[in-house]
């Protein structure tokens, strides 16, 4: 009987242990994917001012959040949504319709940019 004991106390031990790994496992690659998330924002925000100097990165705080979601629903990279998001409006906040965008945006055709500016808040 003692003997039975130890050993369910030994798997009671060793259950609580795995569980107590998997669940800080999931918490610390939260964490990490959290910061990366800001990491890349930060990026993509770095990115713009680079390219368009002069405009205001208050009128793109959430634009890196914007081209995640459509790179996501359109299946598409990321960095590639970005490219056509610079050709298409030169990083300008006010060109949400081809009618605005720069002439060699206009012959494009169904993009996700326009839905990337045309969501924002």
């Amino acid at each position: 009987m003692r003997r039975l004991n130890r050993v369910l106390a030994s798997l009671t031990l060793v259950g609580a242990i795995a569980l107590g790994g998997v669940v800080l496992t999931r918490q610390v690659l939260a964490v990490a994917n959290e910061a990366n998330t800001e990491r890349l924002n930060r990026a993509v925000l770095a990115y713009i001012g680079e390219k368009n100097p002069g405009a205001p990165i208050k009128a793109f705080q959430h634009f890196p959040e914007v081209l995640f979601a459509e790179s996501e629903r359109t299946q598409i990279d990321h960095c590639m949504a970005l490219a056509q998001a610079e050709i298409e409006s030169e990083f300008k906040p006010l060109c949400s319709s081809r009618k605005s965008a720069p002439s060699s945006a206009r012959s494009s055709k169904d993009s996700a940019t326009s839905a990337i500016w045309q969501s924002r808040p």
